[in-house]
């Protein structure tokens, strides 16, 4: 099967939309470099209806002596199990210094189900996860916070971060209108600061010194959500509510011109 064939096979099962870019299996050679100039990646996103997955993954490398070889796989990012938590706990293990007990893994499932997402591969195995909640703050606005986040390096410089936490803020919005999304990260960790800040369009709201355990000192991160919903075309589970607090007829008008 071709490229394209794959593509207009997953396009008719699932009846897709692309939620970056065109519908083409397309190259941006400056936009990735992970491998000094010698590795070329792009990535290609199907999102279905329903669940949302899967996702082609398409790299373009550079082998040595070997001239330009092209390889597609294909990646699923789907709401988070029971049976996935052992595996999500695993990752974070392997990629993060910040890690929790299982119950705390199954507090999130269980109360948040809609929330947690995993990024698996071909062989079912899970490659990233986002873990999620909602903030249980009466005298606040709906919002929610990102507990944790983590991608293999295997996997890395793909864009599954973005996708698993895009698809935590859509459930956000979409389940439980929530009007912002909140995290913490270390001061010094530039990689994902850079993701959160250029790529998601997070803003520090706060400085929290000796949040983790070294006593490295946090950043507080908050995202928008309703201008991330409108940029994407998100109907919140109550729009005039959603928009209520802003108190801006110009922000619901385009939710409204949205949906039309």
């Amino acid at each position: 099967m071709n490229r394209r064939q794959q593509e207009e096979e997953w396009t008719r099962d699932g009846g897709a939309t692309s939620i970056k870019g065109p519908k083409a299996l397309m190259w941006s050679p400056n936009k990735w470099d992970s491998c000094g100039g010698t590795c070329k990646e792009s990535i290609y996103a199907i999102l279905t209806s329903g669940d949302r997955s899967p996702y082609i993954v398409a790299s373009r490398l550079r082998l040595p002596n070997a001239g330009e070889g092209l390889r597609i796989t294909i990646m699923n990012i789907r709401c988070a199990r029971p049976n996935d938590l052992m595996n999500m706990q695993h990752c974070n293990l392997l990629c993060l210094p910040e890690n929790y007990q299982m119950k705390y893994y199954f507090y999130h499932g269980l109360s948040w189900p809609q929330l947690s997402y995993v990024a698996e591969d071909e062989k079912n195995k899970i490659v990233g996860y986002v873990l999620a909640k909602m903030e249980e703050d009466s005298e606040d606005d709906p919002h929610g916070h990102i507990t944790s986040l983590a991608v293999k390096r295997s996997h890395r410089r793909l864009g599954l971060a973005q996708k698993l936490m895009d698809q935590a803020s859509r459930s956000m919005v979409e389940c439980f209108n929530a009007k912002y999304v909140s995290l913490h990260v270390r001061k010094s960790n530039r990689a994902a600061l850079n993701l959160y800040t250029n790529t998601l369009k997070f803003t520090i709201s706060e400085i929290e010194p000796k949040y983790y355990a070294d006593g490295e000192d946090a950043y507080a991160m908050k995202r928008d959500l309703i201008v991330f919903a409108i940029e994407n075309s998100i109907c919140p589970a109550d729009s005039s509510a959603f928009v209520g607090s802003r108190s801006t007829e110009d922000k619901k008008k385009m939710i409204e011109d949205k949906k039309e």
